[in-house]
């Protein structure tokens, strides 16, 4: 899970095409990534949502406990990363359709994020922040 996250931080936040967008809202930007660099974190992010899944599915209790709505989060985390990689490869579809489906898919993760356990990608810093403050009521020491 640590893998997953850190590479789609580090392709979403570092990746040159991503830059002039956060910079277009944000008034700054930063260096970027060598691409190769980002084509082979993208690669491992890839390989590791899958393996979430795999882990997922041959884990009985995980089994158990994933819902449809897991599954939906599952695909709709894939996609954005997925065809990113695939249209910077220029792999499986024309260049321009590809990058559309990119598009589209960051959207749509957009879009049903706050419906799915997504949600966790707006609200861990205060969820973060109420653990610990109820932790220091208990007398939890770190």
């Amino acid at each position: 899970a640590y893998i997953m996250h850190l590479g789609f931080f580090i392709v979403l936040f570092l990746y040159g095409p991503h830059i002039p967008l956060f910079q277009s809202f944000l008034g700054f930007g930063w260096p970027a990534l060598p691409s190769g660099a980002i084509n082979a974190i993208g690669a491992v992010t890839i390989l590791s949502i899958f393996a979430a899944l795999i882990f997922r599915l041959n884990s009985k209790v995980l089994s158990f406990l994933t819902t449809t709505g897991d599954y939906v989060a599952w695909l709709v985390t894939l996609l954005p990363v997925l065809t990113g990689f695939l249209a910077y490869n220029h792999m499986l579809l024309p260049y321009t359709l590809m990058l559309a489906l990119h598009i589209l898919s960051v959207e749509l993760l957009m879009v049903v994020a706050p419906f799915t356990k997504l949600t966790h990608m707006f609200s861990f810093v205060t969820a973060r922040w109420y653990q610990g403050y109820k932790a220091g009521q208990r007398g939890v020491e770190s």
